[in-house]
């Protein structure tokens, strides 16, 4: 089994703050298209669930840093899981 990459931007240690990726994201890689095409998809089919790790290998998912505007277009999703 395939570890995801480890990111501590979030842990619960209160004495720093919290730092996000400033990595930026590539918007060319194979990735991100496949997530646009999913979002599409998504939205046009009216999906109330969308698990982004049913679709896209862990490898996938750590080049995604953001989520693209058209993320927007997800009005019936109501669990958005990655």
């Amino acid at each position: 089994m395939t570890r995801a990459p480890f990111c501590s931007c979030f842990d619960p240690d209160e004495s720093k703050n919290i730092q996000m990726h400033s990595t930026a994201q590539d918007t060319e890689c194979t990735s991100w298209e496949k997530l646009l095409v999913l979002i599409d998809y998504a939205a046009a089919t009216r999906w109330e669930t969308l698990d982004l790790r049913e679709y896209l290998s862990i490898e996938e998912l750590a080049e995604i840093t953001v989520l693209p505007r058209s993320i927007s277009k997800l009005k019936s999703v109501k669990k958005l899981s990655f």
